[in-house]
């Protein structure tokens, strides 16, 4: 058994010690700044290099994501004998560049995700 009075210094102490804890977390508002400046500096350019990489395999991630539309026209058309097998086509000339450069960064988004929340995680 402890003493009354003990366990009153042991939650007063771990008061003491969990302030000091705070305390030394405490940083002012432009310190804050720069720590998320710098976080998100290292966000992106994990964000950009994986775009880098994932720019060269859009045309293949774009043909994994189009499979199911394209395996659902061809069964549609295979069901109705009257219907010919439909296909994707672009209707303006710059959206093939578009799509693939959407592709590229949501895979990249993806690819980076481990970094962009580790920073996130350091910056909280």
């Amino acid at each position: 058994m402890t003493a009354p009075g003990h366990e009153k210094e042991h939650v007063e102490d771990a008061y003491a010690a969990r302030e000091a804890e705070l305390e030394d977390g405490r940083m002012p508002f432009l310190e804050h700044l720069r720590e998320l400046r710098k976080r998100l500096t290292v966000s992106v350019i994990a964000v950009f290099f994986g775009f880098l990489v994932t720019y060269n395999f859009a045309s293949q991630l774009f043909a994994i994501i189009v499979r199911p539309l394209n395996n659902v026209m061809v069964e549609l058309s295979a069901q109705n004998s009257g219907l010919t097998p439909e296909s994707l086509y672009f209707t303006k000339l710059h959206e093939p560049f578009w799509v693939f450069v959407s592709v590229g960064f949501w895979a990249s988004l993806f690819l980076a995700s481990p970094i962009v929340f580790y920073q996130l995680w350091k910056f909280i």
